[in-house]
């Protein structure tokens, strides 16, 4: 694989933005970082309203990268 080839990362985080769990931070954070080294992250996480506490920081969505594509379960 070349170095100009566009590898995909699957990150997966059940809780995520807008959930503020102190476990999503790091994913979070380090998604804006992964395309310099040629990555496309996406992310699977549960939907909100599905997680047992969601305790919620709507701000941390706007974090997200718009070309992240987010992909959410039950």
């Amino acid at each position: 694989m070349g170095s100009s080839s566009q590898r995909r990362l699957l990150v997966v985080s059940p809780a995520f933005p807008p959930s503020n769990a102190a476990d999503m931070h790091r994913a979070r954070a380090s998604l804006p970082h992964f395309g310099e080294f040629g990555w496309t992250p996406s992310v699977l996480a549960i939907r909100p309203d599905a997680m047992e506490s969601p305790d919620e920081e709507p701000l941390l969505a706007r974090m997200i990268p718009v070309a992240v594509e987010v992909q959410r379960v039950g």
